[in-house]
């Protein structure tokens, strides 16, 4: 496994979503890692056609009782159309029928999205993001497939910054750890068990913060944003820590599982407030870092439009970045 191809900074072209406010962004410079970046496949791929698709939900054979009631609860209209927001939970006479739609045709999903009238779908953790958004040739959606990853690539980013910001000297990795260096690490310090070396298990923001204390010897600070919060109510915090720090942030939820990294944060007048999403699910060849602007892998996301019924947990290294502050 190689590194090849990897861009460097990935989200520095980016305009702010607005032209007044405050943006305030990380500093020093990281390394974009995304899926099957390196030669190692942590995403099980289905290959779109040659055209632009969209996820669009549907539901029927919902009676007004109150399984029907529950189930509707799993879901929210995005741009007049039906998206998960909750995983799937099916029970006994609700079916959910989700299809893949392009041009008036439909097309119907892997069998681990079609509803059943018991019991769970075939492949659990295969949902819990939002599924509203588009499908482009030779890409899949995040969590929908099979991908298990994103994790271990938003984790192989901050790593490639901590190199960057001069890791302590008892450090015990001078480079970018691989997936199984990664699970081994998890092993060793009895985070996880034997059985996980070599696995498809996925990681989440507190094993990120193991390995970057284990390998780096640098202490992370964890932001919890429970269900009840709104993003926005830590706006000032992530202000805090761009301002003082500069560095690539983790984010990761429950109902939203997809990890993704934060670059930056914008404030504008009129208390808007957007965070700068580097997300790792891309797939194949990166040529430019606009093919990512253009295809929605980094981008400034408004903080409503994050998934309101998850939780999210924030990885923040403590560790300044060489470059000073703007």
């Amino acid at each position: 496994m190689e590194e090849k191809n990897l861009l460097l900074n990935v989200h520095s072209n980016l305009e702010p979503p607005k032209p007044d406010g405050n943006t305030y962004l990380m500093r020093g410079n990281y390394l974009y890692y995304h899926y099957g970046c390196d030669g190692f496949q942590d995403m099980v791929l289905r290959r779109a056609e040659n055209k632009d698709y969209f996820i669009r939900g549907s539901m029927s054979q919902l009676d007004d009782d109150s399984r029907a009631s529950n189930a509707k609860k799993a879901f929210r209209t995005v741009g007049g159309k039906i998206a998960l927001v909750r995983p799937f939970v099916f029970m006994r006479g609700v079916i959910i029928t989700f299809r893949l739609v392009s041009n008036g045709g439909a097309t119907e999903l892997p069998s681990h999205f079609k509803g059943k009238k018991k019991g769970l779908p075939g492949e659990e953790g295969c949902a819990g993001n939002d599924i509203n958004r588009r499908l482009r040739p030779g890409t899949a959606a995040p969590n929908q497939m099979g991908g298990w990853g994103c994790g271990y690539r938003t984790l192989q980013s901050i790593c490639s910054w901590i190199l960057h910001s001069g890791a302590a000297k008892t450090a015990t990795a001078n480079e970018v750890p691989n997936i199984p260096t990664i699970q081994q690490t998890l092993v060793e310090i009895k985070d996880k068990p034997e059985r996980f070396f070599g696995s498809r298990e996925w990681i989440g923001t507190l094993e990120a913060i193991y390995v970057i204390d284990t390998l780096y010897d640098v202490s992370c600070k964890v932001l919890h944003i429970a269900r009840s919060d709104t993003i926005a109510k830590h706006a000032d915090t992530l202000r805090d820590y761009f301002e003082q720090y500069g560095g690539l942030i983790m984010m990761g939820g429950d109902m939203d599982a997809a990890s993704k990294g934060i670059a930056g944060i914008h404030v504008s007048v009129d208390q808007d407030v957007y965070l700068l999403v580097v997300d790792p699910h891309y797939v194949g060849k990166i040529q430019t870092k606009e093919e990512l602007y253009t295809k929605q892998y980094v981008k400034w996301q408004k903080v409503e439009d994050f998934v309101d019924s998850s939780f999210y947990n924030l990885c923040l290294p403590m560790l300044k970045s060489r470059d000073p502050a703007a």
